[in-house]
Protein backbone atom coordinates (compact mmCIF):
# COMPACT_ATOMS: atom_id res chain seq x y z
CA UNK A 1 0.00 0.00 0.00
CA UNK A 2 1.35 3.29 -0.71
CA UNK A 3 1.00 4.72 2.81
CA UNK A 4 4.14 2.82 4.00
CA UNK A 5 6.16 5.34 1.34
CA UNK A 6 5.17 8.27 3.94
CA UNK A 7 6.99 9.25 7.64
CA UNK A 8 5.46 10.48 10.54
CA UNK A 9 8.54 10.54 13.00
CA UNK A 10 12.10 11.28 11.94
CA UNK A 11 15.47 11.96 13.70
CA UNK A 12 19.24 11.37 12.85
CA UNK A 13 20.37 8.43 14.72
CA UNK A 14 23.54 6.00 14.31
CA UNK A 15 21.53 2.98 15.72
CA UNK A 16 18.10 1.43 14.61
CA UNK A 17 15.69 2.95 11.94
CA UNK A 18 15.95 6.65 10.58
CA UNK A 19 12.21 7.20 10.56
CA UNK A 20 9.20 5.85 11.65
CA UNK A 21 6.60 5.25 9.14
CA UNK A 22 2.94 7.53 9.66
CA UNK A 23 0.49 4.54 9.71
CA UNK A 24 2.58 3.04 12.68
CA UNK A 25 2.96 6.48 14.60
CA UNK A 26 -0.68 7.09 13.93
CA UNK A 27 -1.85 3.72 15.53
CA UNK A 28 0.78 4.12 18.62
CA UNK A 29 -1.11 7.30 19.27
CA UNK A 30 -4.28 5.52 18.60
CA UNK A 31 -3.02 3.15 21.35
CA UNK A 32 -2.25 4.91 23.82
CA UNK A 33 -5.56 6.74 23.38
CA UNK A 34 -7.41 3.02 22.92
CA UNK A 35 -6.28 2.41 26.70
CA UNK A 36 -7.23 5.60 28.31
CA UNK A 37 -10.66 5.34 26.78
CA UNK A 38 -11.00 1.64 28.67
CA UNK A 39 -14.68 1.46 29.19
CA UNK A 40 -13.98 0.87 33.08
CA UNK A 41 -12.25 4.01 33.65
CA UNK A 42 -14.01 7.37 34.77
CA UNK A 43 -13.27 9.21 31.83
CA UNK A 44 -14.90 7.05 29.37
CA UNK A 45 -17.78 6.36 31.70
CA UNK A 46 -18.54 10.38 32.09
CA UNK A 47 -18.15 10.90 27.93
CA UNK A 48 -20.14 8.09 27.19
CA UNK A 49 -23.10 9.38 29.60
CA UNK A 50 -22.77 12.58 28.30
CA UNK A 51 -22.98 11.61 24.75
CA UNK A 52 -25.41 8.62 24.83
CA UNK A 53 -23.52 5.94 24.15
CA UNK A 54 -22.17 2.72 25.46
CA UNK A 55 -18.54 3.11 26.62
CA UNK A 56 -17.35 0.47 24.05
CA UNK A 57 -19.05 2.27 21.25
CA UNK A 58 -17.57 5.93 22.81
CA UNK A 59 -13.89 4.34 22.31
CA UNK A 60 -14.12 2.64 19.07
CA UNK A 61 -15.25 5.56 17.16
CA UNK A 62 -13.02 8.35 19.37
CA UNK A 63 -9.99 5.92 18.67
CA UNK A 64 -10.90 5.50 15.28
CA UNK A 65 -10.76 9.96 14.52
CA UNK A 66 -7.25 9.39 16.63
CA UNK A 67 -6.01 7.49 14.74
CA UNK A 68 -6.33 10.39 11.96
CA UNK A 69 -5.05 13.44 13.71
CA UNK A 70 -1.41 13.14 11.69
CA UNK A 71 -3.35 13.18 8.55
CA UNK A 72 -1.85 16.29 6.93
CA UNK A 73 1.82 14.37 7.23
CA UNK A 74 0.44 12.53 4.14
CA UNK A 75 0.84 16.45 2.25
CA UNK A 76 3.93 16.00 0.08
CA UNK A 77 5.13 19.54 1.49
CA UNK A 78 5.29 18.10 5.13
CA UNK A 79 7.49 15.12 3.19
CA UNK A 80 9.71 17.06 2.25
CA UNK A 81 11.30 18.49 5.33
CA UNK A 82 13.77 15.55 6.20
CA UNK A 83 15.34 12.58 3.56
CA UNK A 84 15.40 9.71 5.72
CA UNK A 85 17.88 7.05 4.73
CA UNK A 86 17.72 3.46 4.02
CA UNK A 87 13.84 4.05 3.30
CA UNK A 88 12.25 4.04 0.27
CA UNK A 89 9.72 6.83 0.51
CA UNK A 90 7.90 9.16 -1.53
CA UNK A 91 9.91 11.44 -3.68
CA UNK A 92 10.10 15.50 -2.46
CA UNK A 93 8.20 17.85 -5.23
CA UNK A 94 9.67 20.82 -4.94
CA UNK A 95 7.10 23.20 -5.88
CA UNK A 96 5.22 21.95 -2.51
CA UNK A 97 6.08 24.84 0.20
CA UNK A 98 5.51 23.61 3.81
CA UNK A 99 3.89 27.26 4.62
CA UNK A 100 0.86 25.74 6.60
CA UNK A 101 1.36 23.06 9.92
CA UNK A 102 0.41 19.78 9.57
CA UNK A 103 -2.30 19.58 12.34
CA UNK A 104 -4.15 22.17 9.65
CA UNK A 105 -3.32 20.58 6.53
CA UNK A 106 -5.34 17.00 7.96
CA UNK A 107 -8.05 19.48 8.59
CA UNK A 108 -7.76 20.59 4.43
CA UNK A 109 -7.72 17.09 3.39
CA UNK A 110 -10.13 16.21 5.88
CA UNK A 111 -12.57 18.61 4.67
CA UNK A 112 -11.95 18.31 1.02
CA UNK A 113 -12.70 14.26 0.81
CA UNK A 114 -14.71 13.41 3.70
CA UNK A 115 -17.74 13.62 1.16
CA UNK A 116 -15.97 11.31 -1.79
CA UNK A 117 -15.00 8.73 1.04
CA UNK A 118 -18.05 8.29 2.12
CA UNK A 119 -19.30 7.16 -0.96
CA UNK A 120 -17.24 4.43 -1.85
CA UNK A 121 -17.68 3.62 1.82
CA UNK A 122 -13.67 4.41 2.41
CA UNK A 123 -15.07 5.68 5.95
CA UNK A 124 -17.49 1.81 6.38
CA UNK A 125 -20.62 4.41 6.34
CA UNK A 126 -23.79 2.19 7.22
CA UNK A 127 -26.10 5.91 6.88
CA UNK A 128 -27.15 5.32 2.95
CA UNK A 129 -28.02 8.20 1.30
CA UNK A 130 -29.12 11.26 3.40
CA UNK A 131 -31.52 13.97 2.58
CA UNK A 132 -29.88 17.52 1.92
CA UNK A 133 -30.70 18.63 5.90
CA UNK A 134 -29.41 15.47 7.14
CA UNK A 135 -25.90 15.78 4.82
CA UNK A 136 -25.40 19.41 6.22
CA UNK A 137 -25.88 18.39 9.55
CA UNK A 138 -23.32 15.26 9.37
CA UNK A 139 -20.70 17.90 7.85
CA UNK A 140 -20.96 20.14 10.98
CA UNK A 141 -20.86 17.02 13.58
CA UNK A 142 -17.98 15.90 11.64
CA UNK A 143 -15.71 18.72 11.75
CA UNK A 144 -16.81 19.49 15.05
CA UNK A 145 -16.06 15.87 16.17
CA UNK A 146 -12.22 16.24 14.67
CA UNK A 147 -11.58 19.35 16.17
CA UNK A 148 -9.73 17.88 19.05
CA UNK A 149 -7.90 15.36 16.89
CA UNK A 150 -6.31 17.88 14.36
CA UNK A 151 -5.98 20.52 17.31
CA UNK A 152 -3.78 17.04 18.54
CA UNK A 153 -1.01 20.32 19.32
CA UNK A 154 -3.03 22.05 21.53
CA UNK A 155 -4.96 24.62 19.84
CA UNK A 156 -8.27 24.08 17.27
CA UNK A 157 -7.38 24.15 13.52
CA UNK A 158 -9.54 24.79 10.80
CA UNK A 159 -8.93 24.42 7.09
CA UNK A 160 -9.77 27.56 5.83
CA UNK A 161 -9.39 28.48 2.15
CA UNK A 162 -6.58 26.74 1.58
CA UNK A 163 -6.31 24.37 -1.20
CA UNK A 164 -5.21 20.77 -2.00
CA UNK A 165 -2.70 21.38 -4.59
CA UNK A 166 -0.94 23.77 -2.78
CA UNK A 167 0.56 21.70 -0.40
CA UNK A 168 -0.49 18.07 -1.46
CA UNK A 169 0.80 16.11 -4.82
CA UNK A 170 0.70 13.36 -6.97
CA UNK A 171 3.79 12.13 -9.36
CA UNK A 172 3.58 8.54 -11.34
CA UNK A 173 4.62 6.45 -7.86
CA UNK A 174 2.37 8.12 -5.47
CA UNK A 175 -0.82 9.82 -4.85
CA UNK A 176 -0.68 11.97 -1.27
CA UNK A 177 -4.42 11.79 -0.99
CA UNK A 178 -4.98 8.25 -2.16
CA UNK A 179 -2.42 7.14 0.52
CA UNK A 180 -4.36 9.21 2.70
CA UNK A 181 -7.72 7.67 1.93
CA UNK A 182 -6.13 4.20 1.58
CA UNK A 183 -4.66 4.36 5.18
CA UNK A 184 -8.22 5.54 6.55
CA UNK A 185 -10.40 2.53 4.86
CA UNK A 186 -7.83 0.40 6.47
CA UNK A 187 -7.50 2.10 10.12
CA UNK A 188 -11.59 1.58 9.90
CA UNK A 189 -11.62 -1.75 8.75
CA UNK A 190 -8.92 -2.74 11.67
CA UNK A 191 -10.98 -1.33 13.93
CA UNK A 192 -14.17 -1.98 12.78
CA UNK A 193 -15.60 1.31 13.05
CA UNK A 194 -19.47 1.37 13.83
CA UNK A 195 -20.60 4.90 13.11
CA UNK A 196 -22.79 6.55 15.67
CA UNK A 197 -25.00 7.49 12.45
CA UNK A 198 -28.42 8.91 14.40
CA UNK A 199 -25.81 11.08 16.74
CA UNK A 200 -24.00 12.40 14.13
CA UNK A 201 -27.32 13.90 12.24
CA UNK A 202 -27.91 15.61 15.06
CA UNK A 203 -27.75 18.94 16.21
CA UNK A 204 -28.39 18.62 20.01
CA UNK A 205 -25.94 15.34 19.89
CA UNK A 206 -23.38 17.88 18.45
CA UNK A 207 -23.93 20.12 21.18
CA UNK A 208 -23.54 17.85 23.92
CA UNK A 209 -20.35 16.42 22.56
CA UNK A 210 -19.06 20.32 22.49
CA UNK A 211 -19.67 20.78 25.61
CA UNK A 212 -16.97 17.69 26.08
CA UNK A 213 -14.53 18.68 23.31
CA UNK A 214 -11.76 20.70 25.38
CA UNK A 215 -12.08 16.95 27.33
CA UNK A 216 -11.73 15.05 24.12
CA UNK A 217 -8.94 17.42 22.95
CA UNK A 218 -6.73 16.87 26.57
CA UNK A 219 -7.36 13.11 25.82
CA UNK A 220 -6.31 13.52 21.80
CA UNK A 221 -2.77 15.55 23.35
CA UNK A 222 -2.15 13.51 25.93
CA UNK A 223 -2.40 10.30 23.49
CA UNK A 224 0.01 12.02 20.91
CA UNK A 225 2.08 13.33 23.61
CA UNK A 226 2.64 9.90 25.45
CA UNK A 227 2.46 7.94 21.74
CA UNK A 228 5.45 10.15 20.49
CA UNK A 229 7.84 9.00 23.19
CA UNK A 230 10.51 6.96 21.43
CA UNK A 231 11.72 5.56 24.70
CA UNK A 232 8.43 3.23 24.03
CA UNK A 233 7.18 3.80 20.79
CA UNK A 234 10.44 2.80 18.83
CA UNK A 235 11.14 3.50 14.88
CA UNK A 236 9.87 1.22 12.81
CA UNK A 237 10.37 1.85 9.07
CA UNK A 238 9.61 -2.61 7.86
CA UNK A 239 6.63 -3.23 6.18
CA UNK A 240 3.95 -4.88 7.71
CA UNK A 241 0.05 -4.93 7.51
CA UNK A 242 -1.76 -2.51 10.10
CA UNK A 243 -3.52 -6.16 11.95
CA UNK A 244 0.12 -6.80 12.61
CA UNK A 245 1.52 -3.66 14.14
CA UNK A 246 -1.43 -2.86 16.22
CA UNK A 247 -1.00 -5.33 18.53
CA UNK A 248 2.85 -4.02 19.12
CA UNK A 249 1.45 -0.55 19.35
CA UNK A 250 -1.30 -1.60 22.18
CA UNK A 251 1.31 -3.50 24.35
CA UNK A 252 3.71 -0.81 23.94
CA UNK A 253 0.99 1.85 24.61
CA UNK A 254 0.21 0.11 27.86
CA UNK A 255 3.75 -0.13 29.02
CA UNK A 256 4.54 3.46 28.68
CA UNK A 257 0.77 3.58 30.36
CA UNK A 258 2.36 1.55 33.09
CA UNK A 259 5.95 3.92 33.15
CA UNK A 260 4.35 7.02 33.61
CA UNK A 261 1.32 6.71 35.77
CA UNK A 262 -1.35 6.58 33.86
CA UNK A 263 -2.57 3.12 33.83
CA UNK A 264 -4.31 3.24 36.91
CA UNK A 265 -5.73 6.56 38.06
CA UNK A 266 -5.16 7.04 42.26
CA UNK A 267 -9.09 5.11 43.65
CA UNK A 268 -10.58 7.70 46.27
CA UNK A 269 -12.48 6.79 48.97
CA UNK A 270 -15.14 8.75 50.78
CA UNK A 271 -14.33 11.27 53.66
CA UNK A 272 -14.75 10.18 56.58
CA UNK A 273 -13.96 13.26 58.92
CA UNK A 274 -11.14 15.39 59.88
CA UNK A 275 -9.79 12.38 62.43
CA UNK A 276 -9.33 9.90 59.23
CA UNK A 277 -6.96 13.04 58.12
CA UNK A 278 -4.71 13.42 60.69
CA UNK A 279 -4.50 9.68 62.02
CA UNK A 280 -7.46 9.11 64.43
CA UNK A 281 -6.96 12.05 66.35
CA UNK A 282 -10.13 13.68 67.43
CA UNK A 283 -10.40 17.36 65.32
CA UNK A 284 -13.22 19.63 65.92
CA UNK A 285 -14.50 21.38 62.51
CA UNK A 286 -14.80 24.88 62.23
CA UNK A 287 -18.51 26.25 61.34
CA UNK A 288 -17.32 26.65 57.34
CA UNK A 289 -15.85 23.03 57.55
CA UNK A 290 -18.76 21.63 58.77
CA UNK A 291 -20.67 23.01 56.36
CA UNK A 292 -18.34 21.52 53.82
CA UNK A 293 -19.05 18.08 55.58
CA UNK A 294 -22.73 18.71 54.97
CA UNK A 295 -23.39 20.54 52.21
CA UNK A 296 -25.49 18.42 49.33
CA UNK A 297 -23.70 17.42 46.36
CA UNK A 298 -25.58 17.66 43.33
CA UNK A 299 -24.90 16.15 39.91
CA UNK A 300 -23.34 17.84 36.79
CA UNK A 301 -20.61 21.00 37.09
CA UNK A 302 -20.42 22.27 40.22
CA UNK A 303 -18.95 25.98 41.98
CA UNK A 304 -18.23 26.33 45.63
CA UNK A 305 -17.49 29.58 47.08
CA UNK A 306 -15.73 29.67 50.11
CA UNK A 307 -15.53 32.61 52.22
CA UNK A 308 -14.22 33.09 56.04
CA UNK A 309 -11.76 35.08 57.87
CA UNK A 310 -8.15 34.36 58.37
CA UNK A 311 -7.84 30.96 60.63
CA UNK A 312 -11.09 29.40 59.83
CA UNK A 313 -9.85 26.45 57.70
CA UNK A 314 -10.96 27.65 54.20
CA UNK A 315 -8.13 25.35 52.99
CA UNK A 316 -9.21 21.98 54.72
CA UNK A 317 -13.52 22.87 53.75
CA UNK A 318 -11.78 22.80 50.21
CA UNK A 319 -9.92 19.69 50.72
CA UNK A 320 -13.47 18.35 52.49
CA UNK A 321 -15.26 19.22 49.27
CA UNK A 322 -12.74 18.14 47.10
CA UNK A 323 -12.76 14.76 48.40
CA UNK A 324 -16.06 14.45 48.70
CA UNK A 325 -16.19 15.36 44.76
CA UNK A 326 -13.83 12.56 43.92
CA UNK A 327 -15.39 10.22 46.02
CA UNK A 328 -18.58 10.81 43.95
CA UNK A 329 -17.08 10.84 40.46
CA UNK A 330 -17.39 14.25 39.71
CA UNK A 331 -13.83 14.56 39.15
CA UNK A 332 -10.37 13.22 38.54
CA UNK A 333 -7.83 15.74 40.82
CA UNK A 334 -6.70 18.78 42.82
CA UNK A 335 -5.86 22.18 41.47
CA UNK A 336 -4.47 25.01 43.61
CA UNK A 337 -4.51 28.32 41.84
CA UNK A 338 -2.53 30.35 44.37
CA UNK A 339 -1.93 34.38 43.78
CA UNK A 340 2.15 33.96 44.25
CA UNK A 341 5.12 31.57 43.47
CA UNK A 342 5.22 32.16 47.42
CA UNK A 343 1.85 30.98 48.49
CA UNK A 344 2.59 28.25 45.77
CA UNK A 345 5.34 26.43 47.93
CA UNK A 346 3.31 27.06 51.13
CA UNK A 347 0.73 25.39 49.79
CA UNK A 348 2.90 22.53 48.66
CA UNK A 349 4.77 22.06 51.95
CA UNK A 350 0.74 22.69 53.53
CA UNK A 351 -0.53 19.99 51.70
CA UNK A 352 2.44 17.74 52.17
CA UNK A 353 0.81 14.16 52.65
CA UNK A 354 -2.66 15.08 53.07
CA UNK A 355 -3.47 14.20 49.65
CA UNK A 356 -2.97 10.54 50.52
CA UNK A 357 -5.89 10.82 52.37
CA UNK A 358 -7.83 11.01 49.48
CA UNK A 359 -7.04 7.86 47.68
CA UNK A 360 -6.69 4.45 48.84
CA UNK A 361 -3.81 3.26 50.52
CA UNK A 362 -2.61 1.22 47.22
CA UNK A 363 -2.95 4.36 45.23
CA UNK A 364 0.27 6.41 44.15
CA UNK A 365 -1.66 10.35 43.57
CA UNK A 366 1.62 12.69 41.92
CA UNK A 367 1.48 16.18 43.89
CA UNK A 368 3.23 18.53 41.96
CA UNK A 369 4.46 22.63 41.93
CA UNK A 370 3.74 23.98 38.84
CA UNK A 371 5.75 27.25 38.17
CA UNK A 372 9.06 28.69 36.95
CA UNK A 373 10.96 28.74 40.32
CA UNK A 374 10.34 25.49 41.25
CA UNK A 375 13.88 23.88 41.02
CA UNK A 376 14.52 26.62 44.28
CA UNK A 377 12.11 24.83 46.45
CA UNK A 378 13.79 22.27 48.45
CA UNK A 379 10.57 19.92 49.46
CA UNK A 380 10.07 20.04 45.96
CA UNK A 381 12.80 18.91 44.75
CA UNK A 382 13.72 16.13 47.18
CA UNK A 383 10.14 14.39 46.11
CA UNK A 384 10.78 14.37 42.70
CA UNK A 385 14.61 13.31 42.74
CA UNK A 386 14.04 10.53 45.35
CA UNK A 387 12.05 7.63 45.96
CA UNK A 388 8.77 8.67 46.56
CA UNK A 389 7.34 8.25 50.64
CA UNK A 390 6.74 4.50 51.13
CA UNK A 391 8.04 3.66 47.77
CA UNK A 392 11.43 2.70 47.51
CA UNK A 393 13.06 2.08 43.65
CA UNK A 394 14.71 -1.00 43.02
CA UNK A 395 18.05 0.37 41.66
CA UNK A 396 19.91 3.85 41.08
CA UNK A 397 19.07 3.07 37.67
CA UNK A 398 15.56 1.27 38.03
CA UNK A 399 12.94 3.84 39.16
CA UNK A 400 9.41 2.42 40.25
CA UNK A 401 6.78 3.43 38.45
CA UNK A 402 5.53 6.17 41.31
CA UNK A 403 9.24 7.59 41.21
CA UNK A 404 9.21 7.62 37.72
CA UNK A 405 5.78 9.03 37.26
CA UNK A 406 6.41 12.15 39.61
CA UNK A 407 9.95 13.19 37.87
CA UNK A 408 8.40 13.24 33.93
CA UNK A 409 5.41 14.94 35.47
CA UNK A 410 7.81 17.67 36.63
CA UNK A 411 9.55 17.95 33.52
CA UNK A 412 7.86 20.77 32.62
CA UNK A 413 5.24 22.91 33.99
CA UNK A 414 2.71 21.81 30.85
CA UNK A 415 3.18 18.37 32.33
CA UNK A 416 2.98 19.26 35.86
CA UNK A 417 -0.77 20.22 34.90
CA UNK A 418 -1.88 16.76 34.67
CA UNK A 419 -0.60 15.42 38.01
CA UNK A 420 -3.17 14.40 40.36
CA UNK A 421 -2.50 17.40 42.63
CA UNK A 422 -0.86 20.33 41.59
CA UNK A 423 -0.06 24.15 42.64
CA UNK A 424 0.25 26.76 40.68
CA UNK A 425 0.35 30.74 40.69
CA UNK A 426 -2.58 31.69 39.02
CA UNK A 427 -1.19 35.33 37.63
CA UNK A 428 0.49 33.66 34.92
CA UNK A 429 -2.33 32.17 33.40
Amino acid sequence: MSYYLYWGKAQPSDEGDSCHLLPYHSLDVAAVGWHLLAPERPLSQRLASQLGLSPDSLRQFLVFLLGLHDMGKFARAFQGLARPEGVELVAPIERLAYTERHDRLGALLWQASWIEWLRDDTLRWPGGDLDHKARRELSETLRVVLAPMFGHHGQPVEAGKLGLSQFFGQDDDASDCEAARQFTADWAALIELDWPVDKLVSPQWRDAFLAMSWTVAGWATLSDWLGSNRDYFIYCQEVMPLADYWPLALGRAERALQDTGFAHPPEPIPYGGLASWFGGESVTPTPLQREAETLPIGEGPQLFICEDITGSGKTEAACILNQRLLAGGHGDGLYFALPTMATSNAMYERLGRLHHRFYTEASRPSCVLAHGARELNDVFMQAVASAQPEDRDYAADDMTATTRCNRWLADSRKKSLLADVGMEPSTKR
